[in-house]
């Protein structure tokens, strides 16, 4: 991307000066809403509310049309109702606008009649050199500059270095407030709308050739540029991964997807040969999604696909091997270094084998994990059952002592303490371990999700961006990502 074309995406994602058109003191309208998003993250930036009845938006004096505003601005924000929008461009081309977003809907996606009345926004958009995202999105946003156009979402500030491209709005909100709740924001989002001006392509050479972006995340309807695509992301994966969700598999999500963007589908083999190609690591589920981001982000890379499960009992170790050999990954022969190092940690009776079953041994989980990262035949490990049993059985169990005398409860108390203080330190120094070793290391919870949140350990993970797998398939899968783009990188070699 020229320069000047990188100048004219960046500044959609950090204007200088905004006009919002359509915001309005009434609560409930999107005009509102917008209005005091932008305001409550402005920082320097100036903000100008734009309504043809109101002398005043949320305190700031405000404006009948764009041109009155007594200084230049430079990105506007359109949300009146779609028989004014064509006018508002028209304004913006006159006021030196550079760039705009059109949340508004009611164009293409609606058939022959809105796609002329678009063709006519864009023709008016690209006379007047402005850049347009939408129409009929639901907002953009950037962390690391504090704005955004998002209804709900707040501009937190944050170099997570995340971004998302998604040509559903719902889709990417979804996305990003589960980040929020895991405790990982994103950097960057767009929701691409109807792509009229600016497209899903145009973002990816943004995002490509952004200091701010590590991690590319997609989640595509269809392409409009299928041949431009493969290029930038056969360069783009050269540097950073790109994770996608491709939908419309089937005919009837084909059929939703065009109504939905007036995007158009394809064939959902071509997309298959052509993500593998250009190295884009393609996921099937909003979840693997999810994971599989965090895990690029955060985690070293495989070396191969050869993963060592560890697990407290057998049941979640066959339910892991299975789920790792579906997903294309195998499970090594552990060297007998680590055999000798695991006998010595494990009772008797252990599985003496991969997947290492420790039969209910509570006492050195972590050592076992240090003792799988340093075993050469082992690119991964995938713990399956056993980070979330001191500190959460610790407090079950702290909150049923009534049948104890209180000298015994205050021995329970103590040593369940002791117990619960020796995992969190075992847990610092397997995540040291790692970072030496260069090893991901991938974790599968064994109960259920809201008695793990309550958990030290799940919040000592949380903190250093390690997510905790709801089932054994999941984690597995995430693996097999991760050893998918690991294996692509080195096929480059």
């Amino acid at each position: 991307m020229e320069k000047s074309n990188f100048a004219q995406l960046d500044l959609l994602f950090n204007p200088h000066t905004v006009a919002v058109v359509g915001a309005t003191n009434k609560i409930g309208k999107w005009g509102y809403d917008l209005m005091r998003v932008i305001l409550k993250y402005r920082g320097e930036r100036k903000v100008y509310p734009v309504n043809i009845t109101e002398t005043e938006i949320l305190g700031v004096k405000a404006y009948k049309n764009i041109n009155d505003i007594p200084e230049p601005v430079d990105f506007v924000v359109i949300v009146v109702p779609e028989m004014h929008v064509i006018s508002v461009m028209q304004d913006c081309v006159k006021k030196g606008v550079r760039g705009a977003i059109v949340i508004t809907a009611g164009f293409a996606e609606l058939g022959e009649k809105g796609q002329e009345i678009q063709r006519e926004l864009v023709r008016i958009a690209r006379e007047g050199n402005i850049r347009m995202i939408g129409p009929n999105t639901m907002g953009h946003f950037s962390g690391t500059s504090g704005f955004s156009t998002l209804r709900y979402l707040l501009a937190n500030k944050t170099d997570s270095g995340l971004s998302l491209i998604s040509q559903s709005g719902n889709i990417g909100l979804y996305l990003m407030q589960r980040g929020l709740e895991e405790g990982i924001s994103f950097a960057k989002f767009v929701g691409s709308g109807n792509e009229a001006d600016t497209t899903l392509e145009d973002y990816l050479e943004y995002f490509g050739q952004d200091d701010d972006t590590k991690v590319i995340v997609l989640y595509v309807e269809g392409l409009r540029q299928g041949r431009r695509f493969f290029e930038l992301a056969r360069e783009i994966t050269r540097k950073k991964p790109i994770v996608a969700l491709k939908v419309g598999r089937t005919e009837a999500g084909t059929k939703a997807a065009r109504s939905h963007t007036s995007a158009l589908s394809g064939s959902d083999v071509i997309y298959d040969a052509m993500f593998k190609q250009c190295g884009v690591i393609r996921v099937n589920e909003i979840a693997e999604l999810f994971y599989t981001t965090i895990a690029l982000r955060y985690q070293p890379l495989m070396k191969g696909n050869r993963v060592a499960v560890l697990t407290r009992g057998g049941g979640f170790g066959v339910l892991a091997s299975d789920a790792c050999q579906k997903s294309g990954l195998g499970l090594p022969t552990l060297s007998a270094v680590t055999l000798d190092k695991l006998d010595k940690m494990l009772p008797p009776y252990w599985s003496h084998g991969n997947p290492v079953d420790m039969v209910a041994n509570q006492e050195n989980t972590y050592s076992c994990v240090q003792a799988l990262l340093d075993d050469d035949n082992v690119d991964a490990v995938y713990c399956v059952a056993v980070t979330d049993e001191g500190s959460i059985v610790s407090g079950v169990r702290l909150d049923d002592l009534d049948d104890l005398s209180s000298s015994q409860r205050e021995n329970m108390k103590q040593a369940l303490e002791q117990r619960h203080k020796s995992d969190i330190q075992d847990l610092d120094d397997v995540l040291i371990n790692i970072r030496k070793t260069q090893k991901p290391v991938v974790f599968c919870a064994s109960i259920p999700s809201k008695t793990l949140y309550k958990s030290d350990t799940y919040i000592k993970l949380l903190q250093h961006n390690y997510l905790v797998h709801p089932t054994p398939e999941d984690g597995a899968r995430v693996l097999s990502c991760m050893a998918r783009y690991s294996n692509y990188l080195r096929s480059l070699k």
